[in-house]
């Protein structure tokens, strides 16, 4: 347990340096790459293609800043207010608290998946634009996907942590029910079933995403 604590604390430490890296290095780099494709423009000539002066992984770095500022532009559109008082109407019951837990750690794991598989294809696009390979509206395509998946995302976290400020400020000790039936189930999931490395990879895995999440909120 000493050394499976260890490995959590030091993936916490890389969670938070990869998120800072995202807030810092990568309008850094996204700003390196605009003025390099500014300089490339104004050198540019019939012979050569100012666009292939930039690589596939800084018009990758300048989309994903833009859909990062997309997506909190459109979240700050977002009522959080209208959101927790829906919640709270539809949640006087905890049956219905716990099953949007459930459909919201769900929609997470779903989106969280598939964000990866995006991401992946956005920047291989990138690549290939970069050499000539795609055209641009297939950039564009995919830069689509990318916030879409991105916003949707940011919106079930946020759901996620307007249930739990519901359940907080319940009057009928919500969030210890719902902590313990949460703990409950993921116990009833992981007890009855035999345990192999991957498995317990997979939970470390789970638990690093969950108390990142939590410190975040």
């Amino acid at each position: 347990p000493y050394q499976l604590e260890r490995l959590i604390q030091f993936s916490l430490l890389l969670c938070v340096d990869v998120f800072v890296g995202v807030m810092t290095l990568l309008p850094l780099r996204s700003a390196i790459a605009m003025a390099r494709a500014l300089r490339a423009e104004r050198t540019r000539t019939p012979q050569h293609d100012g666009r292939r002066r930039l690589g596939g992984s800084q018009i990758f770095d300048i989309l994903v800043l833009l859909i990062l500022s997309a997506a909190t532009v459109s979240l700050r559109a977002i009522r959080p207010g209208f959101i927790y008082y829906w919640l709270k109407d539809i949640t006087n019951e905890f049956l219905k608290m716990s099953v949007l837990v459930s459909l919201f750690e769900i929609a997470d794991k779903i989106l969280s998946n598939f964000g990866l598989d995006v991401m992946e294809a956005l920047s291989g696009t990138c690549t290939q634009w970069a050499l000539g390979a795609k055209r641009l509206r297939h950039v564009a395509a995919d830069a689509a996907v990318a916030f879409v998946v991105v916003l949707l995302h940011a919106v079930t976290l946020m759901c996620q942590a307007l249930v739990l400020a519901v359940a907080l400020n319940s009057h009928r000790n919500g969030l210890l029910g719902l902590l313990i039936a949460s703990n409950f189930v993921e116990i009833k999931g992981t007890v009855f079933k035999r345990w192999d490395v991957e498995r317990i990879r997979a939970l470390t895995k789970m638990d690093v995403v969950e108390r990142f999440q939590l410190l975040a909120i």
